[in-house]
This record gives C-alpha cells, structure tokens and sequence, in this order.
C-alpha cells in the first residue's frame, strides 16, 4: 500500500559506471573546448602582432629619417601648452622611434651630445638622450618589435618598487598602494639605471630636463617624468621638468595618477580624440582600475579625423594644435 513516503537513495551508494563515464567524457570535451578557445585566441593575437610588428616597419622604412621643424627652447610658462614645444618634442620622440629601422637619429637643435639608451634585458633601444651644457631631453622610443607588442597588452598591475624608491619618504597622497602596467613598468626599470647614471655624470649646470614619448614611448616617459619628479622632489634639485606624452595608453591605478600629478604638476598629455591607444588599459577590467594622469589640468585634446587607426593614432600628431 502506498503510504505517500518517498524512498531516498542510500548514503554511501556508488554512481554507476555509465555515470562516471558520462561526467568524465564531458570534462575532457569542456577541456578540448578551452584549449581550442584558448590557442585560436592566442593564435589570433600571435598573428595580429606580427602583421602589426609588419605595418610599422614597413612604415617606419617608407618615413625615413624625421625632420626637425623648430629648435627647442624652455616653455614661457611651464605646464601651459605651446605649439612649438609640443612640435619640437614630437619631432624627437618621432625621430627616436624611427631610429629602430633606419639606425639614424640625428641631433635636433640645440642639442650637440646623443646618447643611446639600450635595455641589458632585451637588446631593445627604448630611448635616446639628447643635451648640451643648459638642457637635456629625454625622448622614448614608441612601439616597433614584437616584444614591445607584447609589454603593451601586459596589462596587469605590480608596484613600482624603483620609482617608490625615488619617492622616498614623501606621501603619495592616496590611502591605496601605487600600481602601474607591468608591462610599461618592466621597460622602465630595465633601463632606469642607465638613465641615472648618464644624468649623474652629465648634470652639470643643466636647468631643464625635458621627457617626452608617443605611444609607447608616452607611457614610459611618463613613469620617467615620476621618477625624476620624485628624485629632483627628495634631493632638492631645481631643475625644471617639461614633460609631454603623446598618445599615451593609461599607465597606473588612481593612486598613481594622483602623486604623479602633485609630483608633476607641469606635465601635459596631449592626444587625438580620434586615436584608439589613450582609451587604453580601459579604466575598469578585470578588477583593476586604471586612470590617466593630468586628471584636473595638463590634457590637450584635438580632433583629427584620418583614414585608417594607424594614420589616427601617428600621422595625426604632425597637425598638432
């Protein structure tokens, strides 16, 4: 007679083989899925970074040599943005990176001495040092081999123990640790060392410090200008830092970008509304957040609409406002 009980399984009771046939053939189905997922992704990224590695050599042979417009002079008012500065040092930071194809660089005026900065990690040029007895400029060098491609998509977040170094005991005005690019990071701490040695032994009576970069070579020099800011903040130098990325991708979390904007309040970013490169790291992925520095002051923007990404985000800034 039925009594409306329900009868439960016994405890300890075994699937049955069919089950666990079942389970495991559907594992190694999922896991095929991933791993097919997984090397069409990278091999899609592979693929894009070498026709990209491609396009910018074939165009950094087609440009040739860089042509220098204006000689570079201390702005009027530093932190106030001046066309010819802002041209000056875009001949230069373009000059540099088109020095990895054509092994030519020249020596814009009114500078005499050039200096090649190469990473001991990689055998990459990442910058060159140009000075004479007043000034120096400090000009990095934008994306061009695949490695470089690479260091861009790194995305991921580490402290920047080299710059908290410089900063020393002074305040980062934010209650978070410092984070920045991993990638962008590795380049710069590579390299900082031979930078601190060069401008250690050829300070001199020099009054102006300029760092500058495109793409690239923005974010870089932006981790640069935070460490000369915070070195020149600590030992009491008075030397004038004018600073001024272009294009550059988004460098460090808000911890980051609000000391370097107390450290470097003169700094300017300049980019093209139209070029892809400033939109990235997006602000907010994958738990981290990422924002720009000049949040409050020093961003110019300028709308230059071209034909291609590539033209946006490099033939763009030959139309500087």
């Amino acid at each position: 007679m039925d009594t409306g009980e329900k009868t439960c399984p016994k405890a300890g009771v075994k699937p049955s083989v069919a089950a666990i046939i079942t389970i495991v053939a559907v594992t190694i189905a999922v896991l095929i899925v991933i791993y097919i997922v997984y090397r069409l992704y990278y091999g899609f990224i592979d693929k894009t970074i070498a026709k990209l590695t491609k396009d910018v050599q074939q165009s950094c042979i087609e440009f040739g040599p860089a042509r220098y417009r204006y000689t570079l002079t201390p702005p009027v008012t530093n932190g106030v943005y001046e066309h010819e500065v802002a041209t000056a040092l875009w001949d230069i930071g373009t000059a540099v990176s088109l020095s990895n194809c054509t092994d030519m660089v020249g020596i814009p005026s009114p500078f005499h001495q050039v200096h090649k900065i190469v990473s001991p990690i990689d055998g990459q040029m990442y910058a060159y040092i140009f000075s004479n007895a007043n000034m120096a400029c400090i000009g990095f060098s934008g994306t061009y081999s695949k490695s470089q491609w690479y260091a861009d998509l790194n995305i991921k977040q580490v402290t920047p123990t080299v710059l908290l170094n410089s900063l020393s005991n002074h305040a980062t005005w934010s209650g978070d640790p410092i984070k920045v690019h991993e990638g962008y990071y590795k380049i710069y701490s590579s390299i900082q060392d031979e930078i601190h040695k060069w401008w250690q032994e050829n300070r001199g009576g020099k009054t102006n410090l300029f760092i500058t970069g495109h793409s690239l070579g923005g974010a870089v020099s932006t981790l640069c200008a935070f460490d000369f800011a915070a070195m020149f903040r600590r030992l009491g130098d008075t030397t004038v830092i004018t600073h001024y990325s272009m294009s550059s991708p988004r460098v460090g979390n808000l911890a980051f970008s609000r000391t370097f904007d107390r450290l470097s309040p003169f700094s300017i970013r300049v980019y093209n509304t139209e070029d892809i490169v400033p939109s990235l790291p997006p602000a907010v992925w994958d738990g981290l957040v990422y924002q720009h520095i000049c949040a409050k002051r020093g961003t110019v923007a300028f709308t230059k609409t071209m034909s291609s990404l590539a033209e946006n985000h490099i033939d763009a800034y030959y139309h500087l406002p």
